[in-house]
């Protein structure tokens, strides 16, 4: 690893707690980075955008006001500062290009981690003006890998969704009861399974942002969940739901991984990637649709004890796996570094793990050796090392 790699990194990231005291992801990857025992300073993003809910929608919109000035200026006097070989951006979209191009005649390298759809939101904009800075881009989302990479000509990488070691683990002694709970915020898809299990008479649960948009009156006293309480209520629910998010294009998330870790048994909308996950060792309950949906709910509510042992095979493979964020950036470090000091052509096989071959290009489980040699854009042997 070369000299500008091995100095200090700065981590721009919020860095509060959720109400109720659960940690933010990005508070979890920092934990799992100081892990390996790195050089890190930190910076606390968390009011870049401003402190309350109006201010933060406008500068999402605009991102012109004194708090978005005072955090890029305080970024950037930080990096003059301390010199980091890396300065590590996560959710800061409210950087300016300028920003960014200023930080790279520092001599540092920009990774940007993003755990949305770039795409998901016009108000992106100022993202994406500052995209082509990036030395690196690490995103969960699949098709972001392929899509940045093709719009901006920007390294890319993809990297996995995880649950907090501390925090997401079972209770103990808590008896399970007979209701099916949902975690998340309002979508008109999401809407509609819920609704088709209400008017089949489960009982069902639901706390989330912006629930006050639904169609239905029913669902629109929905309100977040403390975070106190969210280990709790998963892990005493009789069967936990994970919708996927279509404004996001989700194929995973993190409640696939954190209702497993948790204990709780995870029913989910079946995907390729839920399949490669916990298909196999029948680690979950996977539907198609709204009316399997409906019909394997009641299932796992009426058979409490097989719907125990799903939970249980659910928490062993999201164990096995090492699916946390900690364990993440324990595999993810070394590869990102890889990349910064090689190029994406570094990547191996064995950088896939835990997942399927071809994860770290964007490709889906199963995809064939001719896909992924296209998507990569990178000649590779069969046993995926550069050519």
């Amino acid at each position: 690893m070369g000299n500008s790699l091995s100095k200090s990194l700065l981590y721009v990231a919020p860095l509060d707690t959720y109400a109720g005291g659960g940690p933010r992801t990005s508070i979890s990857r920092l934990d799992g980075l100081r892990q390996l025992h790195l050089d890190i300073d930190a910076i606390d993003s968390s009011q870049a955008l401003g402190a309350n809910k109006w201010t933060r929608r406008c500068n999402r919109i605009a991102g012109l006001s004194s708090a978005v000035r005072r955090m890029n200026a305080l970024v950037l006097r930080r990096v003059r500062e301390l010199g980091p070989g890396i300065v590590w951006l996560d959710r800061a979209e409210w950087m300016y290009p300028w920003t960014l191009r200023a930080i790279r005649r520092c001599g540092a390298r920009l990774v940007y981690y993003n755990t949305d759809d770039a795409f998901s939101n016009w108000t992106n904009w100022n993202h994406w003006a500052g995209i082509h800075y990036l030395n690196l881009y690490a995103t969960t989302n699949r098709p972001n890998v392929s899509e940045l990479k093709r719009r901006f000509g920007c390294a890319t990488v993809r990297v996995g969704m995880g649950f907090d070691e501390p925090f997401h683990k079972p209770v103990e002694d808590l008896k399970r009861n007979r209701t099916a709970v949902f975690i998340g915020h309002y979508e008109p898809n999401t809407e509609r399974y819920i609704a088709a299990l209400k008017s089949a008479g489960v009982n069902v649960q639901i706390w989330g942002q912006n629930w006050r948009r639904s169609r239905r009156r029913s669902l629109r006293d929905a309100v977040p969940l403390d975070a106190s309480e969210y280990v709790r209520t998963i892990a005493s629910s009789g069967a936990a739901l994970c919708f996927l998010s279509r404004w996001n294009r989700n194929e995973s998330t993190g409640r696939s991984l954190e209702i497993p870790a948790i204990g709780g048994l995870l029913v989910a909308e079946y995907t390729a990637e839920h399949d490669y996950l916990y298909g196999a060792c029948g680690g979950a309950v996977l539907f198609h649709g709204v009316e399997d949906c409906v019909r394997k709910v009641r299932d796992c509510l009426q058979n409490p004890e097989s719907s125990a042992r799903v939970a249980r095979i659910g928490h062993e493979r999201c164990m096995q796996l090492g699916l946390s964020w900690q364990a993440h950036m324990r595999r993810e470090w070394p590869i990102i570094a890889k990349i910064l000091e090689y190029g994406p052509a570094a990547l191996a096989d064995a950088d896939d793990q835990p997942f399927w071959h071809g994860f770290r290009v964007g490709v889906c489980p199963g995809t064939s050796e001719r896909t992924y040699r296209t998507l990569s854009g990178v000649p590779v042997r069969l046993d995926g090392a550069p050519q």
